[in-house]
């Protein structure tokens, strides 16, 4: 119910937003990641917000069972930070590997191709305080992250793009518009059969083109990519007759209409306008859908489903809004939402003590 609302205050605040977006998926800013990180900095700024870089939570401050701000370290030096209102914002930790190994044992050897600083810290220090927690065996892993920058590729080109996934011999053996989990364990037990502990991601150019941020993999030299199908097959160590063969049966059976054999439904795109790409990737850490337990006001609650006096969450560090499920996007609604939610009502809150 504040979704609309939210946006509407983001692009007051001057974030963009691209004007059109496929069914089903996100409308990304302008640009990507950067569009809405700057305009709210630039907010704070002027507004007088202080804001702290190079600085570590340690513990949440207590006084007569009221949050009371936050002991920091900056640069191995102790901050103490007195505050009304606390509002935690520090992610979630699918880059603690002891947090992950303990709430997920069977995706603690994933790579971690999420933020650095998704290391659970606030979950932590809520919990410290007697802040309760759910679903924190939802880790989420994501299919395709690229197998040396560990950088997440995004479902877009899965999704949108038409991109296909093979393995080492060239052949498709799955629905590649497949949820984030189903096909993170297809593509792991895959490649549990083979020799090579990647599989490989194609799409051409049109591919490409639909969609924008597939440009900065190529500039980043994450793909490999040539003018002809068995050209490309021979970049990524791929016999070149099996994976052209592969391409063009696939192409062939979507001309036809006729129907997927692994149950393709959706982006279903012929790929045939050279040049051609590929992508070493294998599944990842990308975020946990678990953390502190929240009421519809943002507050976090204890142990007995009470609100912690002076304590707040946003983002992907509660936990219960998404359960078993996510859609693309639903991170950053999830942030700025719950963010706007929790300072409105902090704000109440110390107002009217």
């Amino acid at each position: 119910s504040e979704s609309g609302l939210t946006v509407n205050w983001l692009e007051g605040l001057g974030v963009q937003f691209r004007p059109v977006a496929a069914p089903g998926s996100s409308n990304s800013t302008i640009p990507d990641g950067s569009g809405i990180i700057k305009p709210l900095l630039a907010a704070c700024k002027e507004r007088g917000v202080q804001v702290f870089l190079d600085t570590k939570g340690v513990a949440l401050l207590v006084e007569n069972g009221h949050v009371a701000g936050v002991q920091a370290e900056q640069k191995g030096k102790s901050l103490t930070i007195e505050s009304k209102a606390v509002i935690l914002a520090t992610g979630g930790f699918a880059a603690n590997r002891d947090m992950v190994a303990k709430y997920k044992p069977e995706y603690a050897d994933l790579i971690v191709s999420c933020s650095i600083g998704s290391t659970g810290d606030g979950i932590l220090m809520a919990q410290a305080i007697g802040a309760a927690t759910i679903d924190m065996e939802r880790v989420m892993p994501t299919p395709t992250a690229e197998i040396n920058s560990k950088r997440l590729i995004t479902a877009g080109m899965r999704n949108t793009a038409g991109a296909i996934i093979v393995n080492e011999h060239g052949q498709r053996f799955v629905d590649e518009t497949w949820l984030y989990e189903p096909l993170s364990i297809a593509l792991t037990e895959e490649m549990a059969k083979g020799t090579l502990d990647y599989v490989f991601e194609v799409f051409d150019e049109k591919g490409k083109e639909s969609v924008p941020i597939a440009q900065t993999y190529v500039d980043g030299g994450l793909t490999l990519q040539a003018d002809t199908l068995e050209g490309l097959a021979e970049k990524l160590g791929l016999a070149p007759d099996s994976f052209a063969k592969t391409v063009q049966e696939y192409n062939q059976m979507i001309k036809e209409g006729r129907p997927d054999p692994f149950g393709k439904t959706k982006a279903l795109k012929p790929i045939e306008t050279p040049p051609f790409y590929g992508i070493k990737i294998k599944s990842d850490h990308l975020a946990t859908r678990g953390g502190l337990k929240i009421n519809e006001k943002a507050q976090v609650l204890d142990l007995a489903d009470n609100p912690i006096p002076g304590l707040y969450a946003a983002g992907e560090v509660t936990g219960g809004v998404f359960g078993g499920g996510y859609i693309g996007g639903g991170f950053l609604a999830e942030a700025t939402v719950l963010g706007r939610v929790a300072g409105a009502q902090g704000a109440i809150d110390v107002l009217s003590r």
